[in-house]
């Protein structure tokens, strides 16, 4: 379970950075301890994902800010897949947890995505 989730959030994050550089917007990926939700900033929602039973995402240990202040933590990317320029927390990791153990996945400056 930990590793499909892990592995559809690292897809679906590429899949954001994908759609900001094609419709030239930002795209901005807000997380929950329950899943995700992606979207068009102030606008369209393209993905809404809950995680498997068992599995959620560390709030605790995630360090993107939360922009919007809605008490979840989010990253953004613009159209050119980078993090948004001048919002230091769109860089940083997100940690998933399950009953096998945790893994992350890391955006850095230029928008790369890995997985750790």
């Amino acid at each position: 379970k930990l590793r499909s989730a892990v592995n559809h959030l690292r897809g679906d994050l590429q899949q954001a950075r994908s759609w900001a550089i094609k419709e030239n917007v930002i795209v901005r990926a807000q997380f929950t301890s329950r899943g995700y939700v992606i979207g068009v900033e102030g606008g369209q929602v393209l993905l809404r994902r809950e995680l498997p039973a068992g599995v959620n995402i560390k709030l605790s240990a995630t360090t993107f800010n939360d922009d919007d202040l809605d008490g979840n933590p989010d990253t953004s990317f613009n159209g050119r897949g980078i993090p948004v320029p001048g919002v230091a927390g769109d860089l940083g990791k997100v940690v998933i947890v399950g009953r096998a153990g945790s893994r992350q996945i890391n955006i850095n400056t230029v928008g790369r995505i890995q997985m750790t």
